[in-house]
Parts: C-alpha cells; sequence; structure tokens
C-alpha cells in the first residue's frame, strides 16, 4: 500500500486514493484536485496578456468559474452543485490553451470533473496536470509540487484539514528549496494574472476570492457562511455565464449583498499551539464541565447583544453605527460558540482524531474572534464587568480544551481589556483551580 509519503507522481497519487477509505475517499479526491488546480491558476490568467489570447479573445471566466465550483463540491455535493460542476466542466473544455496555459486548464477541468463524476482518476489527473504546469517553468517544481500534495494527504490521514492557506506552512526538507523557487515563481504569475483581472471590468470579486484562498480566510465572517456564499456563485445559471464578466460581476455583487453582515467581521482562526491529541484528551478529561462551560460562553455574549439592542438613543448616528457593528461582531462570535458546543456534543465518549481536529478547529476560530477584538471604542459601548465575565469564562473554556494557560490568558484577558484584566484574571486563577487534563 502507498504511503502518503510516497506520494511521487500521478501514478502514487492514485494508487494512494485507491487505498482511502470508501467512505471519505471522494471527498479526499475532490479536495486535493481542487487545491492542486488553485495553485496554478496564476499561470493560466498570466497567460491572459499575451498575444495570442487576446486574437483568441481568451477569457478568464470559465477557468475561474470551474475552480470555485470544485471547491463548492468537495463541501457540499448536492444534485444542484454536482451539476454545476459538469456544467462547468464542460464550459472549461471548450476553452482554447497554448503549452503554458493547457496544463493549468486540465486542472481546473479534471478537479471539477473528479466532483461530478465521484472518480478518482479525475483527481490525480488534475493534481498532475497542476504538477506538470508548474515544471513547464521549472523540472524541479515538479518534485516540490508533489510535496505540497504530500502533506496535504498527510493531513487528511491524520483527520486534519489540509493547511488553511492553500501553500502548506512548512516544506520537506528535500524539496524546500524548490518549493520556495515554486511559490515566488507563481507570486510573480498571480501579480501578472492579477493586474489581467484588474484591467477587465467584472473581476474585483475574483481577485478578493483569490487572495482570501492563498491567505486561508473566509470571504465572509466564517467558513459556513463563506461556503454557502460561494454555492449560491456556483449555482448561478449557465445562460447567465454565457453573458460574460460584467453580467456575472454584477449578479455576484447581489449574493454578496445578503452576506454583507457577515463580512464585517472578517475574523482569521488563530492557530493554537495544542496538538490535536492534547486536544482529544482534554475532551475526554472534562466531558462532563464542558457543555457548562460553552453554555457560560454563550450566555455571556447574548446578554451583551441584548442590552446593546435595547439601547434606544446613542450620542450620534457615528456611535450608533459601531453599535450596530458590534451587535454583527458579537452574533459572530455567539455562531462560533454554538459551532464548538455542537462540534463537542458530536464528538464521541472516546473521540476520534477526526473529531477532535473539528473542535480544535472551531475553537481556534473563536480564539480569532477574542484576538481580533477592537481596541479603540468597543470599550466605551461594552460593559466593564460582562467584558471581564466573558474574559474569564472564555480562558477556563480554553484551558478545558488543552490550551495552556499563559496563551489562554494572553487570549482572553489582555486582548479584551488590555494588562491590567489579564493581572486581574491572573489573580482569580491563583485562588482556584481551572480544569485541565
Amino acid at each position: 500500500m502507498v504511503e502518503a509519503s510516497e506520494i511521487r507522481d500521478e501514478e502514487t497519487l492514485k494508487a494512494w486514493l485507491d487505498a482511502r477509505p470508501e467512505e471519505t475517499r471522494q471527498r479526499d479526491a475532490a479536495i486535493l484536485a481542487h487545491r492542486a488546480a488553485m495553485r496554478v491558476l496564476p499561470y493560466y490568467l498570466r497567460a491572459l496578456n499575451t498575444d495570442w489570447a487576446r486574437k483568441d479573445e481568451l477569457t478568464a471566466l470559465p477557468i475561474l468559474w470551474a475552480n470555485l465550483t470544485s471547491g463548492v463540491a468537495r463541501n457540499s455535493l448536492t444534485l444542484e452543485v454536482k451539476s454545476a460542476t459538469i456544467t462547468a466542466a464542460d464550459a472549461t473544455a471548450l476553452v482554447a490553451a497554448d503549452f503554458s496555459t493547457a496544463a493549468a486548464r486540465s486542472a481546473a477541468f479534471s478537479a471539477v470533473a473528479d466532483a461530478a463524476d465521484s472518480a478518482a482518476f479525475f483527481s490525480a489527473d488534475s493534481v498532475d496536470s497542476a504538477a506538470r504546469s508548474a515544471a513547464a517553468f521549472s523540472t524541479a517544481a515538479f518534485s516540490a509540487f508533489f510535496s505540497a500534495i504530500r502533506q496535504d494527504a498527510r493531513a487528511l490521514v491524520t483527520g486534519e484539514s489540509p493547511s488553511a492557506t492553500l501553500w502548506p506552512a512548512h516544506e520537506d526538507d528535500d524539496t524546500k528549496g524548490e518549493m520556495t523557487a515554486l511559490r515566488d515563481t507563481l507570486a510573480t504569475a498571480w501579480a501578472e494574472g492579477r493586474d489581467w483581472l484588474a484591467t477587465h471590468p467584472g473581476h474585483d470579486f475574483w481577485i478578493r476570492w483569490y487572495e482570501a484562498a492563498l491567505e486561508g480566510r473566509p470571504l465572509t465572517g466564517d467558513w459556513d457562511s463563506h461556503w454557502q456564499m460561494l454555492r449560491d456563485i456556483a449555482l448561478i445559471p449557465l445562460g447567465d455565464w454565457d453573458k460574460g464578466a460584467e453580467h456575472v460581476a454584477r449578479l455576484i455583487a447581489e449574493i454578496e449583498k445578503r452576506y454583507k453582515h457577515k463580512a464585517d467581521v472578517m475574523i482569521r482562526p488563530v492557530t493554537l499551539e495544542v496538538s490535536v491529541h492534547e486536544v482529544q484528551r482534554a475532551v475526554v478529561v472534562n466531558r462532563l464541565t464542558l457543555p457548562p462551560t460553552v453554555d457560560a460562553v454563550y450566555g455571556q455574549i447574548n446578554l451583551e447583544i441584548q442590552r446593546l439592542q435595547g439601547i434606544n438613543c446613542w450620542d450620534n448616528d457615528e456611535q450608533c453605527e459601531q453599535a450596530r457593528a458590534l451587535i454583527r461582531r458579537l452574533t459572530a462570535m455567539a455562531e462560533a460558540v454554538q459551532n464548538l458546543r455542537t462540534s463537542v456534543e458530536a464528538a464521541s465518549t472516546e473521540p476520534t482524531e477526526v473529531e477532535a481536529a473539528k473542535t480544535k478547529s472551531v475553537l481556534e476560530l473563536y480564539a480569532g474572534h477574542l484576538k481580533s477584538w477592537p481596541r479603540d471604542n468597543a470599550a466605551d459601548l461594552t460593559d466593564s464587568v460582562w467584558r471581564l465575565g466573558l474574559s474569564g469564562a472564555s480562558t477556563g473554556l480554553m484551558a478545558m480544551l488543552g490550551v495552556p494557560l499563559p496563551l489562554a490568558f494572553s487570549l482572553a484577558g489582555a486582548l479584551f481589556g488590555g494588562k491590567k484584566l489579564t493581572d486581574a484574571l491572573k489573580a482569580g486563577s491563583d485562588s482556584k483551580s481551572v480544569l485541565q487534563p
């Protein structure tokens, strides 16, 4: 059996996929195919600046649609989404290409075809096409590209999601130099492709979409609404896509309006220095106390939302709008806490690595909310006693899930009320123990 560490080319990748558990094989294939196609998308976009592309009136829209749709399909392959993937694949197959763009186009086609056809063959073909697209500019890039695929595969084996960012944070030692060169080459390609998108009307959304993918952040305030919004975009009828980028841009703008309240809160998850195994162990130790602690955090947030909503008169319009923005932020925080409770409750008595990894991911999003708490006017709008209470409850919750106390204090204390609040929390902790594994 081929291990994740042995993936070197299309053949070994297909063998690895064939050996994956049947219940996860298709999703694993779709994830790898989508990420591979997205990594080399800049090569295609850069080529749009060439004379032959202008002569053939080549456009970006079909390839962009295919890449977006394959990403949606990896998260939710309903009949509607599957139909959209088939349509996007057909549109991609008709796109002209030269030697420098054919592989990138093929990667996009195979990624979306993989989702539509449920065949691991297309996933392996998408990854191979993407790697060959990279190798067209550097012979060492082929092995470097598969290094990224190996890291994605290792994450899937351990039950974790691949790196949130499009490229892994760490490179294999044997390909580190080649990986750095490949990423630099693709960054240059993206800069040139971005220029093409920026100078052709109707592509503003696509710039934001791809840069969010590179950085591993949702376009909205959370990943759930992010994928819901992209699903709505993927399901735009073929007849509208045929009308061109500016027409589609207007439809996308209308879709984005429905999610604007989420976009007001752009939260990046915090990478917590705690392993999945430590979270797994903490959930077992604190299984009985976690639900009421999560409820306490949610209750604190909900109380402040109700208080702010009950204030009918602010000093001025600016302060009123600041309060509305704060309510939206608190609502997003409350949603993250609800998702955390759902994750904890869904886990078995002895949580698996997959269940623990999901809990850790949701916790990192909540930690991101704490870290990004506004320091300018939030203290004037929110009650100081409430901030102290939420900081204490959040510290306890993170500690119960395996987060080291110093880090929990830093996130929940200092970022809510500065050094004095952190010192107060530490003093309080000296008088009572916090459950930890």
